[in-house]
């Protein structure tokens, strides 16, 4: 079953705009897509979803009022990848994904049309990396990478034509971090990370160079957040995040000195949502979401 919501200016989320099991949701419907992320290419906004499980992707077109437009790519992978995300440079869209089982990564281009490009790049970690995402700054992307059973962590610059660059820096957390996202406000960069076991989150500073700067706030939460995901509507910059047992979910602001702001909306769901991303369409911020039940 999946769902899908609009985000307002004041970081309240606006009534479901659909959900149950349609023939346009059947894919999810038929199948958990335990991956899935949104993107942009010229003025067109996709999400491609993929199954651990059964291994299928497929590529969806995202259109007015947040609706789930036709299907414009699918297929199968010879194994899963349950790291994956979207990045731009130089005008072009790529993603990257993980195997966190043999580690082995690689990168592939989005092209327009909703359609899959050529691989670009390819290797094989020395260990797992659970938590991953792209950041850029000055114009440079960069990779972050984070091991959940080490705490290490390490940046690593992604270069034109969708290759890895060099390692820019690394270390290890006194906390795991299962949760993570990066963000921008006007100038300054940061890093959320939250520990779902011991329930303590903190924010953190990145630095150009694909660096990592001084903590800037630190806390713990009375309850765990299995999913969190940035979003800015205007100039404000907000975050969602969703306990998938409770299934309760609030939306709190995010300042400029990487501090937390106020909580501007909560609730509980009837559902768990397990997979949730943010998608920009024609200007307007929704929340796309998928539970398992």
């Amino acid at each position: 079953m999946t769902g899908f919501w609009q985000l307002f200016s004041d970081g309240k989320i606006g009534t479901e705009k659909s959900s149950g099991r349609s023939s346009t949701y059947s894919t999810f419907e038929l199948h958990p897509y335990q991956v899935a992320f949104s993107y942009q290419i010229n003025g067109k906004t996709y999400f491609y979803a993929h199954s651990t499980d059964t291994l299928k992707w497929y590529i969806k077109e995202l259109v007015d009022d947040g609706k789930i437009g036709n299907e414009t790519a699918s297929g199968s992978r010879e194994n899963p990848y349950h790291v994956s995300f979207p990045f731009q440079i130089a005008g072009r869209t790529y993603y990257y994904a993980q195997n966190v089982d043999s580690n082995y990564w690689y990168i592939q281009e989005l092209v327009e049309g909703g359609q899959l490009g050529e691989e670009t790049d390819q290797g094989q970690w020395l260990n797992a990396y659970q938590v991953a995402f792209p950041f850029a700054i000055n114009g440079r992307t960069f990779h972050y990478g984070h091991n959940t059973d080490s705490n290490y962590w390490f940046i690593q610059e992604l270069l034109e034509g969708g290759k890895m660059g060099d390692e820019t820096a690394n270390g290890t957390w006194q906390n795991a971090h299962h949760v993570s996202f990066p963000y921008k406000i006007k100038d300054k960069h940061y890093i959320y990370m939250h520990n779902t076991t011991n329930r303590c989150w903190w924010i953190s500073e990145l630095l150009n160079g694909g660096m990592t700067g001084q903590e800037t706030a630190r806390g713990s939460w009375k309850n765990a957040f299995q999913v969190s995901i940035p979003f800015q509507i205007k100039e404000t910059f907000y975050y969602y995040s969703h306990n998938v047992h409770t299934k309760h979910w609030y939306i709190q602001e995010l300042t400029q000195d990487g501090k937390m702001g106020s909580k501007v909306a909560n609730g509980t769901w009837r559902n768990s949502y397990p997979v949730i991303f943010a998608a920009k369409i024609k200007n307007k911020s929704f929340i796309y979401a998928q539970c398992y039940e």
